[in-house]
């Protein structure tokens, strides 16, 4: 019932500005202190001083983010629907599962050590979107895939055999006398 009250909510222009805006500054605040130097950023006790509860500075963040996506018209929702985000999406799963041993074999091969930590950072990134677009396309998708066709075969299966298990109990009619 909430939900569907806040999907039929769609405000003005001016108010999908003013929820981006809020957005970006509030991540800008956000990742501030950990991509800027000192002097251009606030040092991290400055923020924690601030905020309280950086956790909950978070979730105001998130929040705003969700309140303009919802809005469906303002930068926010344009960004998220870009296509490069959604692909994003679709291998999230297997970035997660192998950002950690990409890094850690990077490491250890002493490919990033010796490099900028931008560079590194870099390097990292794109092997890890690499080895994640190479797992998803050639195990998590064929896996899904076949899950989805033995899922819809024991599906077809149940249904089949529960119409035949009813017409062998329907009672028969009795002969006449």
């Amino acid at each position: 019932m909430a939900w569907n009250s806040i999907e039929q909510y769609r405000p003005s222009a001016s108010v999908c500005i003013a929820l981006d805006l809020l957005a970006c500054m509030t991540l800008a605040a956000i990742l501030a202190p950990a991509v800027l130097p000192f002097p251009l950023a606030w040092s991290r006790q400055a923020a924690e001083a601030v905020f309280v509860a950086p956790i909950a500075w978070h979730g105001v963040a998130w929040t705003t983010f969700l309140l303009s996506a919802l809005a469906a018209r303002g930068l926010v929702a344009r960004v998220l629907e870009s296509r490069v985000l959604q692909s994003a999406g679709l291998v999230s799963f297997s970035m997660y599962l192998w950002h950690m041993p990409v890094i850690e074999v990077l490491r250890r091969s002493e490919l990033v050590t010796d490099r900028p930590v931008w560079m590194a950072t870099l390097m990292a990134l794109v092997a890890v979107v690499a080895v994640s677009t190479l797992s998803y396309a050639l195990v998590e998708r064929p896996v899904l895939a076949a899950v989805s066709r033995w899922s819809s075969r024991i599906a077809t299966t149940s249904a089949e055999s529960s119409r035949g298990s009813s017409l062998r109990t329907a009672k028969k009619p009795i002969s006449g006398a």
